[in-house]
């Protein structure tokens, strides 16, 4: 990998390659080795969000994960079934179903996440020195590249196709 032109430069595909292969690697090893439960990633996520949002009807929880009212009342049926969430029907409307977290669930993230920040700091803290130094400005350069991008994002999709900052 690399520039060929042998400046040491890496292309913007070698960095995909290397992050794809980096994320795949984390994913393997907190599947196998660094969750406390076994839970499935679309249930972590719906642990996330009833944390962060509170009760929420079962519609609301699929389209902000982005799949399907059969798959989310999968999840949850599961998630019930482990005391991880609880559901409960709509006064006005029977058909709506409410879903919330159980102190079982926030506790079962909090772990969650509890591993995941020791695993990230043991990981660092192994580093060198100097690898923690490339580390941390190869991420200083990613924030703001994410930043510029951001930006670039809002200017063009901004009403009247003006800069998206004077209609903040």
């Amino acid at each position: 990998m690399g520039d060929e032109r042998g400046t040491g430069a890496f292309s913007a595909e070698d960095l995909l390659v290397m992050y794809q292969e980096l994320v795949r690697s984390i994913r393997e090893l907190h599947w196998h080795e660094l969750l406390p439960v076994r839970l499935t990633m679309p249930q972590l996520k719906v642990l996330h969000v009833l944390c962060r949002h509170g009760k929420v009807t079962a519609g609301e929880l699929a389209e902000t994960l982005g799949v399907s009212a059969p798959t989310v009342t999968d999840i949850v049926e599961r998630m019930s079934a482990l005391g991880l969430v609880t559901k409960e029907r709509g006064c006005e409307d029977r058909r709506v179903v409410y879903v919330s977290v159980t102190p079982a669930g926030e506790e079962t993230l909090r772990q969650v996440l509890q591993e995941r920040w020791s695993f990230y700091r043991d990981l660092f803290e192994g580093m060198s020195p100097g690898e923690r130094d490339a580390v941390g400005r190869g991420l200083q350069a990613l924030q703001e590249a994410v930043r510029r991008h951001s930006t670039l994002g809002r200017a063009r999709t901004a009403p009247g196709g003006g800069n998206a900052k004077e209609h903040d």
